[in-house]
Order: structure tokens, then C-alpha cells, then sequence
């Protein structure tokens, strides 16, 4: 990963033992982006972010499909900083200062149309401002890092998700719960 490609390696057995064996991602039609983050799905797809708000799904070193909100919506305004999975869901983190929840079921199996893209169903969404750039778990607390170099702990963030989740849209006194009680920890 890093400044305008990606590249997947592999462990190859040769005749004088195992090497690595790399392959450089083919954008395609697609814009070439910086690839800050990735998720590796257990069937060897890969999940890359996009400096342009969106996410690629790539089958081996092509592009299967591009992953948005709408046609023209990325997953996030900006780049997508932070992708990761909690229990059944993809978390993404983004410099719009949101942390969006995909089913990762969804996404690993999602067909794209027949432009290349994908527009899975967004489970919930939680504006905390800044620029979010890290996401790590400490045990039931997480600890959210943003561009400025601020470090935020939340603790039981899963809790606090799931009523989000659990609902078919969270309204915007359940964010504005949920954004208060970031801020008071």
C-alpha cells in the first residue's frame, strides 16, 4: 500500500524455497488513489480504502467492485482513513469525521452492477467531528485518533453502537446521544 498503488504478496515455493511472490493492483478505468488502509477478507479479497471517499474490492489484483453510497457518493466525503471488522460488521472511519457500520456479510459477497459498483446498505452512522484518522480497541474502550493529533477514549463504543444498529435509521437525537456522551469521556 502507499502513494498512488497497492501491491498483494504472496508466499511462493520455489526450487530453493519460499519467496515472495508480488502482484501490482490493476486500477483499471478506475481513479488510482493512495491506498492509506486495508481489510483482508478470509476468502483472500481485500478491501482497500481510497483517498476519493470510496472503497475497492479487489479478487486477486483486479478491481471486482467499487463501493459507494450512491453513484455519485463515496462511503465517506474524503478519504477513508480506518477500515476494519467488529464482530459482523465493517467499520469504517474517515477526514468527514464519521464512523460508518457495513454488514460485512454484505460486502463480501456483494455483485457489482455493471459500471463496477456496489452500494451496500448503511447500518449506522456516528459524526464525531474532526478528522478521523486511527481507531484502535482497548479492551471495551476505544481509543479514536484524529488529524490534529488528538486522542479521544470511548468506552463500551459496541453498547452504544448497537442501538444505532438495531434500528432501521438512527434518528438524530439518538447521534446527538451518542456524540455527547464522546465528548463527556
Amino acid at each position: 500500500m502507499g502513494t498512488g498503488h497497492i501491491k498483494f504478496w504472496k508466499i511462493a515455493e520455489t526450487f530453493t524455497g519460499l519467496k515472495l511472490k508480488g502482484q501490482i493492483a490493476k486500477f483499471g478505468t478506475q481513479e488510482i488513489s493512495d491506498v492509506i488502509t486495508c481489510y483482508h477478507f478470509s476468502d483472500g479479497k481485500i478491501l482497500s480504502s481510497t483517498e476519493y471517499g470510496r472503497m475497492l474490492l479487489w479478487e486477486g489484483n483486479l478491481i471486482k467492485c467499487v463501493i459507494g453510497l450512491s453513484e455519485d457518493k463515496g462511503v465517506h466525503a474524503g478519504a477513508v482513513e480506518v477500515i476494519f471488522k467488529e464482530e459482523d460488521y465493517i467499520v469504517t472511519a474517515g477526514r468527514d469525521g464519521m464512523i460508518r457500520y457495513w454488514s460485512h456479510s454484505e460486502i463480501d459477497n456483494c455483485e457489482p452492477d455493471d459500471s463496477m459498483n456496489y452500494f451496500p446498505k448503511l447500518l449506522c452512522e456516528i459524526f464525531l467531528g474532526g478528522s478521523l484518522v486511527d481507531i484502535q480497541r482497548l479492551g471495551t474502550r476505544w481509543v479514536i485518533h484524529d488529524k490534529n493529533g488528538s486522542l479521544s477514549m470511548m468506552d463500551d463504543f459496541n453498547a452504544k453502537v448497537s442501538a444505532c444498529i438495531n434500528t432501521d435509521n438512527a434518528n438524530e437525537k439518538q447521534q446527538s446521544q451518542l456524540k455527547e456522551q464522546f465528548r463527556q469521556q
